[in-house]
């Protein structure tokens, strides 16, 4: 099972997206990709314009992964305390979130910022 809900995708800055209009069902993961023209194939792909690049800090390579930030926030009332969990992996760049309770979310704003 997957994200629920119609994503309504707002990109806020350069680098910073928020996401709203889903959520999780009990046990269930939703992904996150960048556009398919950057190789995305999540369930939910970011705009286009939101396009993160890997870099090179100290001499050492910084990975998607690494460099954009994921938090989640349930906006309504969460009696159960569903318990989520982000992973996010690279080439190409994906977020899974996945809810560990045993009980459906209320809805999810979801930010995606990179550094």
């Amino acid at each position: 099972m997957a994200f629920t809900g119609t994503p309504t995708i707002v990109q806020i800055t350069d680098s910073l997206v928020r996401i709203t209009g889903v959520s999780l069902v009990a046990a269930a993961a939703g992904t996150i990709s960048l556009a398919a023209v950057h190789g995305g194939a999540g369930q939910v792909k970011l705009p286009a314009s939101f396009n993160p690049t890997s870099f090179k800090y100290d001499n050492i390579v910084i990975d998607l992964s690494e460099s954009i930030q994921v938090s989640v926030n349930v906006v309504a009332s969460d009696a159960d305390n569903n318990s989520i969990r982000i992973a996010k992996t690279d080439n190409p760049f994906l977020c899974t979130i996945t809810n560990d309770g045993a009980s459906d979310t209320p809805g999810l704003e979801i930010y995606l910022r990179y550094h």
